[in-house]
């Protein structure tokens, strides 16, 4: 990739470099809830991402139209129940084993730091706790392998 051609070229170990990943991310219990909290996020600047990066998760540019529609008529209700399940995939969502699958798959891409972005989850002292308690301590006892 991008980062291993780069770090070649300036003569560096990839073990030396932290590759650090901001994730939108939204975790809780309830899977429902935590997909919820993303709505305002996922419609306000999710038709403004590059289609490179919505691609990879099946979108396109035009499958946020009725959206920005919605906005357009000052209508951010209807924008908010227009958000797909497959929109909501932008971010990292779901219960903390929901979020630790996902976040597996980037770790096995290369990323050694996540920033947890907004919204972080619907109740912000639950999600501090799953954190705390659940995700991290993953990490810890599974680091990843060479």
């Amino acid at each position: 990739g991008h980062i291993a051609d780069g770090a070649r070229r300036a003569e560096r170990s990839l073990d030396d470099i932290d590759v650090v990943g901001c994730v939108w991310f939204s975790v809780s219990q309830d899977p429902e809830k935590a997909k919820d909290a993303l709505r305002d996020l996922v419609t306000f600047y999710g038709p403004h991402l590059a289609p490179e990066m919505i691609a990879k998760i099946g979108l396109s540019p035009s499958d946020f139209d009725p959206i920005k529609e919605a906005y357009a008529a000052r209508d951010p209700e209807r924008a908010r129940a227009l958000m797909t399940d497959e929109m909501a995939d932008i971010a990292i969502h779901g219960t903390p084993e929901d979020c630790i699958r996902r976040l597996e798959k980037l770790v096995a891409r290369g990323l050694t730091h996540v920033r947890f972005g907004p919204p972080l989850g619907p109740d912000p002292a639950e999600t501090i706790r799953l954190i705390g308690e659940e995700i991290i301590p993953y990490f810890r006892e599974n680091p990843p392998q060479p």
